[in-house]
């Protein structure tokens, strides 16, 4: 559970994205919080709502991070995923992103292949018509 600073809503919306990240001391502090059991304090800020909505995002290995997440009509092209890396060969998986929140919800989003993974990390969420990509 997330618990603590509350900063009002981020809306990407309608964007072209080429990669979604957080910042460093923000992974790290979560990163540090992750093993143990109860609700998550941050000490740093975290936006009460995350909608991201109607955006084409072009590359893999996103990362977010808010209480209330709504993902909602993105494409998820890959075109920008560097194809050369080991493990990224022709129709390997591929990690679009960790998707981190209390409660989050992936409506109507639209990968390129059943490889193609987003990774949810909610204490609560809901997955309604993905299609090309599995939201796990």
């Amino acid at each position: 559970t997330i618990v603590s600073a509350f900063l009002g809503a981020l809306q990407l919306r309608g964007n072209q994205i080429v990669r979604l990240a957080i910042g460093h001391a923000i992974l790290e502090e979560l990163r540090q919080r992750a093993p143990g059991e109860g609700p998550i304090s941050f000490f740093s800020d975290v936006f009460a709502r995350l909608l991201i909505d109607g955006n084409v995002i072009e590359g893999i290995a996103n990362v977010t991070l808010g209480r209330h997440l709504n993902v909602q009509a993105n494409e998820f092209t890959q075109t920008a995923a560097p194809a050369g890396r080991v493990g990224l060969a022709a129709g390997a998986a591929r990690v679009l992103g960790w998707f981190v929140a209390d409660s989050a919800i992936y409506i109507g989003n639209q990968g390129v292949g059943e490889a193609s993974v987003l990774v949810d990390i909610a204490r609560l969420s809901e997955r309604v018509a993905n299609l090309q990509m599995r939201v796990s």
